[in-house]
């Protein structure tokens, strides 16, 4: 049989006033509520955190390289050959004028409409790159101090014996990567960065 408590003729009156009384005779009461900043404070520097942690992804060191592909940089040189023929005044003889980069900006909203390609920082920042590259290629071959650099056509690249390469590389360790590498936008970038290099043999004419 189960047992029921209220056959024990005790009952637990929840209600019940007096209880209430006892209970809060001994509780501390709370009459004031005093001020505090530390809310306030709380609340600025969350603020100022979110706020810095915004510009650091946007402007923050490295936040503006873009990881370029072999389509994007084939478009991109397109683009700066289509400016630089339809308004050779962009060009000067140290590099371009103002406005330049706009100009390949608005073509390249047009070869790559989906990728979103700035003027600043994502085209002057590939262009640096590419003009660095392209002046370590074309001093290997057409720099009137070094010889035993030819062009492979085929591969698109550099072709030099190995002795050549040896020599070369204990003098201009920046040069190494380009042994056995595709260069496929050389001949094209000397006609973009060609004049800013005029001096010496020229490979390509």
């Amino acid at each position: 049989m189960a047992y029921d408590p209220l056959d024990d003729g005790e009952f637990i009156d929840i209600n019940n006033d007096a209880d209430d009384e006892d209970l809060g005779s001994h509780v501390e009461q709370i009459t004031t509520i005093g001020t505090s900043n530390e809310w306030t404070n709380f609340r600025q520097n969350l603020m100022k955190f979110m706020m810095k942690t915004q510009l650091d992804s946007e402007r923050g060191p490295g936040k503006n390289k873009r990881k370029w592909n072999e389509k994007e940089d084939e478009k991109l040189v397109a683009a700066m050959l289509d400016v630089l023929n339809s308004s050779p005044h962009y060009k000067s003889d140290n590099g371009f004028k103002p406005g330049f980069l706009q100009a390949v900006e608005k073509q390249l909203a047009i070869l790559l409409p989906e990728a979103g390609i700035k003027a600043k920082p994502h085209i002057k920042s590939r262009i640096k790159t590419m003009k660095s590259d392209w002046s370590i290629v074309h001093d290997m071959l057409s720099c009137k101090n070094t010889s035993g650099f030819g062009w492979d056509y085929n591969n698109e690249m550099l072709d030099a014996p190995q002795d050549v390469w040896k020599a070369y590389l204990q003098v201009h360790t920046n040069a190494k990567r380009w042994r056995g590498k595709k260069f496929p936008h050389y001949r094209d970038l000397c006609n973009v960065f060609g004049n800013d290099r005029a001096n010496g043999r020229d490979a390509f004419g």
